[in-house]
């Protein structure tokens, strides 16, 4: 038996598992690359046949807490190129210039989530009063 790691083409680990030693080849599926070894989908991914640890984003946020006038905003910089943005669990776009400007027009704590591969996730939270 051999422990298997199937990713696609930017690294990011698809599934993981473990399967008698003639069928390590036949777990890859179209646009897929398979190799032997042992890794975490979350916290790892693979970079030339190599499995490598995540790094965290070295982000700034200048204020979480804003006026809701949707003027007011909560700047973060040092994104990377490119980094989907969520708020609320709701896709809002991606940026491709490395700042998120974020505003809101109506009170409440909104909660922010960057993602950008082969970045952790970063999630932070923004209350508009």
């Amino acid at each position: 038996m051999k422990n298997f790691i199937v990713y696609n083409s930017i690294g990011e680990i698809l599934r993981t598992g473990i399967c008698p030693d003639e069928m390590v080849d036949i777990q890859a599926q179209t646009g897929e690359s398979v190799m032997e070894g042992i890794a975490n989908d979350v916290t790892q991914y693979i970079l030339d046949g190599i499995v490598i640890d995540k790094s965290a984003m070295s982000l700034s946020t200048d204020k979480i807490i804003i006026t809701a006038n949707g003027v007011d905003a909560s700047i973060t910089t040092g994104l990377p190129n490119p980094s989907d943005i969520y708020v609320n669990n709701m896709k809002q776009g991606t940026i491709t210039d490395g700042v998120l400007e974020f505003t809101a027009d109506t009170p409440g704590t909104y909660k922010i989530k960057i993602m950008s591969f082969p970045y952790f996730d970063y999630e932070f939270e923004v209350i508009a009063i």
